[in-house]
């Protein structure tokens, strides 16, 4: 069987990207349906992802169709995807924070020297 709504149409480039630095080579697709086609040594098949043709009401394609026996490697792509945004988001909440202590210290001084002058 296969699984038609994993794998997110914009993760493309990301899960190649990925399947590059897990060790997997990129080969030519196949066919007029297939997106992208790797191998990985010691595996018996080769990962195939799938573009189908007819989309749902004529919408704009969504995801892309990945066989079940290639559903291991797309989770652990979006694990791995989750914990990097996570990361991100982590730093980039820390880069707020700082910035957002630099304008209250800064609030802070403005307040007092105020208060010096009206004193």
């Amino acid at each position: 069987m296969a699984n038609r709504h994993t794998l997110p149409v914009i993760y493309y480039e990301d899960f190649k990207a990925w399947l590059v630095t897990d060790g997997w080579q990129i080969q030519e697709p196949k066919g007029d349906y297939e997106v992208l086609r790797a191998t990985k040594n010691g595996r018996k098949h080769p990962l195939l992802v799938y573009c189908r043709n007819a989309t749902n009401g004529g919408k704009e394609l969504v995801h892309y169709t990945v066989l079940d026996r290639d559903m291991g490697v797309v989770m652990a792509f979006l694990k791995d995807d989750t914990k990097r945004v996570y990361n991100e988001m982590k730093e980039r909440a820390e880069e707020i924070r700082s910035y957002g202590c630099k304008i209250i210290d800064e609030i802070c001084k403005e307040v007092q020297e105020s208060e010096k002058d009206d004193a």
